[in-house]
């Protein structure tokens, strides 16, 4: 069995006859480098090029004051030029021999346990290439702190209704019933682990002219590849009644909106590779009685996360012309939370009991 640290050393000092009643907390000054950082090659709406990359390059501090008090002191945790000047740090395309300096800048933080208004980030621009792996390097004190990822390819559709210019529908509803169906798609090289969700976008018209942009999003689920060699056959069920009630339950009922229109439908994938995987894994709350978990770094002579994640968008879902119906009359939009939808016109939404006037 494992013994909590502090008891461990209690039981040897017993064993050994006793111990020094002094102790120390805090040891000799060293310099521990954190970094993290998260690279894509699409943006985070899953549509747009990346171009550019933030990461979080941090040194470890203690003291023999109060932590928290250190905490709000940037030169406790961050890094001036003279001690990181700019030249001993970068991210290198390892196929190509590239490198992309990591520029310094101040960003916005709200207030907690660290310094704010603003902190230190580190940045650098490039369209990174799929195909390749990237490595960070950051020199501190004649070592050498460095990590390497691959880059999250690009998933596929199996599923008709994912494709854009496609016609195949999504049937929520059909036939008097709320359907269950099968989601497919075919995972991108090096990506392990799935997140998938659907956004709803709306508008909400109050009258007179007042019109406002809305949207709503909700987790449809996640799976896991077995590998990260890619084109790995995955699914994932899409419950049509669990769509109408979360619709029902995410959005108000305001007697101040005459009607809410429809705009559209999207399924929105975030993909992590296998060292974001293990991380999202190891943070993800407890639920058994075991409650200790080993540190995660992928960092070479240092500690934090550098990885790859994709964002993916498949827009304007279509959907079928049942589930549009019960969109607009059905018991759990209608009855239940009285929501007023009406449909936006679309070449594939042609009943007029639907679409907004």
């Amino acid at each position: 069995m494992l013994l909590p640290r502090a008891l461990a050393i209690l039981t040897t000092c017993i064993f050994l006859g006793g111990c020094s009643t002094d102790l120390e907390l805090t040891a000799p000054y060293q310099d521990i480098t954190v970094v993290y950082g998260l690279i894509s090659k699409n943006a985070n709406d899953g549509v747009n090029e990346q171009t550019r990359h933030y990461l979080k390059i941090n040194k470890a501090f203690l003291g023999d004051g109060d932590a928290l008090v250190y905490a709000l002191v940037p030169d406790s945790s961050e890094y001036t030029d003279e001690s990181l000047p700019q030249q001993d740090r970068y991210v290198e395309d390892i196929d190509n021999g590239a490198q992309y300096p990591l520029i310094d800048t101040l960003m916005p933080r709200d207030p907690g346990i660290f310094n704010s208004p603003l902190h230190k980030m580190y940045y650098f621009d490039a369209s990174l290439d799929q195909d390749h792996s990237y490595k960070v390097v950051v020199r501190v004190k004649g070592s050498t702190i460095e990590a390497t990822t691959p880059v999250v390819n690009n998933i596929s559709y199996v599923s008709g209704f994912l494709s854009e210019n496609g016609t195949n529908r999504l049937n929520l509803f059909q036939g008097g019933e709320y359907k269950v169906i099968d989601m497919k798609y075919r995972s991108g090289a090096d990506g392990k682990r799935f997140d998938v969700f659907f956004r709803v976008r709306y508008a909400e018209d109050r009258g007179n002219g007042d019109i406002r942009e809305e949207n709503y999003r909700y987790k449809i689920g996640t799976t896991t590849s077995s590998s990260v060699s890619g084109n790995e056959e995955l699914q994932l069920p899409v419950n049509g009644l669990t769509f109408f009630e979360t619709l029902v339950s995410m959005m108000e009922n305001d007697a101040s909106i005459n009607r809410r229109i429809f705009r559209g439908l999207d399924i929105e994938f975030e993909v992590a590779d296998i060292e974001l995987t293990t991380y999202l894994r190891l943070t993800e709350p407890i639920s058994g009685i075991v409650e200790e978990r080993p540190e995660y770094t992928n960092i070479t002579n240092g500690y934090g996360l550098f990885a790859s994640r994709h964002f993916q968008t498949s827009r304007h879902i279509r959907l079928g012309p049942d589930t549009y119906v019960e969109l607009v009359e059905g018991a759990a939009t209608s009855g239940l939370g009285d929501l007023n939808f009406c449909v936006d016109p679309a070449p594939w939404v042609t009943d007029p009991d639907v679409v907004c006037n």
